[in-house]
């Protein structure tokens, strides 16, 4: 099922591929493997994730089972400025991504591989709490075992 190209967007939407428009990306077919192709297919699938409120754990798995076998040179053709807003939105919902001053494509093809979630430490919470403007995790200690009253 796919979504609708949200009008948000609309101001990118030469930079994706309308036709495979939320279809899953052939990495072995080179037609696949252009950066209209990938820009749609990551553009698409974070908003699959924002749509199901992904966060944490659940992002981590959905991630890796939805980007597996992607290199880092699969990555890197992606337009920057998608690839940069998607790996601010892992991070911002929970998924652990050193800030090592490494390539996106490199840490993300590198996530794609981790077998196990991380789970943050205080310092990286309140590391990542002060470069970033948002942080929708269960790590969040603001937000974090608040009583839901009804």
């Amino acid at each position: 099922m796919s979504l609708a190209f949200p009008k948000h967007l609309l101001e990118i939407f030469d930079s994706v591929d309308q036709e495979k428009w939320g279809k899953k990306v052939k990495i072995s077919d080179s037609n696949d493997v252009t950066e209209k192709v990938i820009n749609g297919y990551i553009l698409h699938t974070k908003l699959w994730y924002e749509k199901g409120d992904y966060q944490d754990y659940d992002l981590w798995e959905s991630f890796r089972e939805d980007f597996a076998n992607w290199t880092t040179e699969i990555f890197n053709i992606c337009d920057t400025k998608i690839r940069r807003d998607f790996i601010n939105f892992l991070v911002q919902h929970g998924v652990y991504i050193p800030r090592n001053g490494g390539k996106i494509a490199e840490n993300l093809s590198h996530l794609v591989q981790v077998d196990n979630y991380h789970e943050w430490t205080i310092k990286e919470v309140a590391d990542s709490m002060k470069t970033s403007k948002h942080f929708y995790s269960r790590f969040n200690p603001k937000t974090k075992n608040r009583a839901i009253i009804y």
